[in-house]
């Protein structure tokens, strides 16, 4: 399932150029399948519409991305936005066995 779009992505960063489009494409894909494997583990259960928390922590993350994309920057890095990772926790199809 598709949680955002490029054109979304591209709203969210405030991006109104194409010169990116390819690199944030590859970043908007990553989010979706990371967004949709952690909360959306069986396909079944993907909702037609997802719901605004999770859009908002998929655009989270392509942002936070976007904006660290080299391997070394000033301050501590993380895989995604701590605000991200607990909207999606709450989210999250949990199985224990």
């Amino acid at each position: 399932m598709d949680v955002i779009a490029l054109d979304e992505a591209k709203a969210h960063l405030r991006v109104d150029f194409d010169d990116d489009d390819l690199v944030l494409g590859r970043m908007v894909s990553a989010a979706n399948a990371h967004v949709s494997a952690l909360v959306y583990p069986d396909a079944e259960d993907e909702p037609e519409t997802p719901p605004a928390d999770i859009v908002q922590a998929a655009l989270l993350i392509v942002g936070h991305w976007y904006m660290n994309r080299e391997n070394a920057a000033e301050g501590a890095l993380v895989d995604i936005p701590l605000i991200a990772a607990e909207i999606l926790a709450n989210h999250r199809a949990w199985s224990f066995g």
